[in-house]
């Protein structure tokens, strides 16, 4: 699968679980919205349950004889009745004008100050009044009036209940919302009614005719808008009381909206995001599987197109030798009789060695290093021995072989297997010096590392070559096979460690070999040689 396809599928998947989370928002949004709703309505029916079983209590005493006969005798002992069972503020009849036939409170009101109401009940309808007002205290009342029918079926007066805003809105109490939301209400020409706030909101009530008909526009609704009295954006939710047309409010703060749309999407967008991370997850290692299966292929072909080149650089190595024994054995044959030459015998035996020595560097390539039991051994000692054993071979030529250490430095790995890594680089280098050439090894520790420079005064390799050492059968003597130094670096591989090469044609070759090392307080801490200041 293509980069781009992936990718392709990541964006598709995070706009599908966008859209998937907004949508969850919207739905959790229309949910708190019907709760809210829910909780204005059940508190307006509660209202309308009230009025109404107030006004169909008093239509049937509007109907009684004392009360129709509007005498004042009567008709008090009546009123008392109705004020002490309705636990009113007052009970009185009322003319047209809104004036006081027959009152049991002298001090409340001077008059019903109502006429759109008023007019109403004398018009034959039980209604529940606007906003009253005491002038002396500024307590906000609101009345019912019932309509009073004569024998002719004719409106002469109208029974009047006076309540208290505060009783009305001990009807709120059932309902209780949060301590930063409200629940007020508003009359038909929106004055306020109760909230519960008391008079510090009734003395700012001005401040809220701005927007009142917002309220109006349907029996029920949702609106937000700036409260100039908080000072703070706010959502509106409200509904109607259809016998007074009252309407009861809501308000909460818009920022509490969003944290409980939040607080009810939260359990939903953690499971979508645990979806979504596990579709990601098992996505990631589906494409790693992927991945790995075509790494796996990769190194499979890789390992078949070494093999191809192994076997065909020891089918060509081996041919040359074995050309050799043929021609000789051949002669041999043609001088029949005669007993072979010794020299010739020496050549055969000398191409056999040849032979057999390839396939024994061939097979240590082949099978390389085991698994290593590693030990901690100490790299300098190792060295030093290698040195040591190399040394008649730098005489031969008349070299200088020169090892230079700071002390102990421990290292893990295999001590023989690391001696034939030394023994081929140092054998190598004093293949490649001129007569009275120079060898020096050097030990150092940089950081964590053990860092080991074979370096000579040779001829040097070419950057072509450079590239293409440690590949078996590449080799620049005349008579290698490059096995050795394929070996080294599968030696220095198996314990965790790196070969670099550095050469110029004409100023020699430098080999360093850098191998993870045990910390060691006598080991004196240097920058390393190669690092970039």
């Amino acid at each position: 699968m293509g980069k781009w396809v992936r990718n392709a599928i990541v964006v598709l998947l995070t706009l599908v679980f966008a859209g998937l989370v907004s949508h969850y928002f919207y739905a959790n949004y229309l949910s708190v919205m019907a709760d809210y709703e829910k909780e204005v309505q059940h508190t307006s029916y509660a209202l309308e349950l009230y009025f109404n079983g107030h006004l169909k209590a008093m239509q049937l005493l509007a109907a009684q004889k004392e009360v129709v006969s509007l005498d004042p005798v009567q008709a008090y002992a009546k009123l008392a009745n109705m004020r002490e069972q309705f636990h009113l503020a007052d009970a009185a009849l009322i003319d047209q004008n809104g004036d006081f036939l027959v009152r049991l409170n002298s001090s409340l009101l001077p008059r019903i100050d109502d006429p759109d109401s008023v007019a109403k009940a004398f018009q034959g309808r039980p209604i529940v009044s606007g906003q009253l007002r005491q002038p002396a205290s500024g307590k906000i009342l609101a009345g019912w009036l019932v309509p009073i029918f004569n024998a002719k079926g004719d409106i002469k007066a109208a029974l009047t209940g006076i309540v208290t805003g505060e009783d009305i809105g001990n009807i709120l109490n059932n309902s209780k919302p949060a301590n930063d939301q409200c629940i007020f209400i508003l009359d038909s020409n929106g004055k306020m009614i109760y909230h519960p706030w008391g008079r510090e909101i009734y003395d700012r009530e001005a401040n809220l005719v701005h927007g009142r008909r917002d309220y109006y526009r349907q029996n029920q609704g949702i609106f937000t808008r700036w409260s100039p009295v908080e000072r703070m954006e706010k959502l509106y939710v409200y509904s109607a009381v259809n016998n007074a047309d009252w309407r009861v409010v809501m308000a909460i703060p818009v920022r509490s909206v969003y944290w409980a749309i939040w607080q009810k999407s939260a359990p939903g967008i953690a499971v979508l995001s645990l979806i979504l991370l596990s579709v990601f997850l098992l996505m990631r290692i589906l494409w790693q599987a992927a991945g790995h299966e075509k790494e796996l292929e990769r190194q499979r072909l890789e390992r078949m197109d070494s093999v191809n080149q192994l076997a065909a650089g020891l089918a060509h190595e081996i041919r040359n030798p074995l050309t050799s024994i043929k021609g000789f054995i051949q002669l041999m044959q043609l001088r029949k009789g005669q007993v072979p030459s010794a020299s010739h015998l020496e050549l055969i035996l000398s191409e056999i060695d040849r032979i057999e020595h390839l396939v024994n560097e061939f097979r240590q390539l082949a099978r390389p290093v085991k698994k290593l039991s590693l030990q901690p051994v100490d790299l300098d000692q190792i060295l030093q021995d290698v040195t040591l054993f190399m040394q008649s071979q730098a005489i031969n030529k008349n070299a200088v072989l020169d090892y230079q250490s700071q002390g102990s430095c421990m290292v893990l790995g295999d001590a023989n297997q690391l001696k034939q890594v030394w023994i081929n680089l140092l054998r190598n280098a004093v293949e490649a010096i001129p007569k009275g050439g120079y060898i020096q090894v050097t030990l150092l520790a940089a950081g964590e590392e053990a860092v080991v420079i074979v370096r000579d005064n040779g001829a040097g390799i070419a950057p072509d070559a450079l590239k293409k050492l440690g590949t078996p059968f590449f080799t620049t003597k005349e008579k290698g096979t490059g096995l050795g130094l394929s070996v080294c670096y599968a030696i220095i591989h198996e314990h965790r460690g790196r070969i670099q090469v550095e050469s110029s044609l004409g100023q020699g070759t430098a080999f360093i070999v850098r191998l993870p090392r045990e910390e060691n307080p006598s080991m004196k801490m240097v920058q390393d040689p190669l690092a970039v200041p």
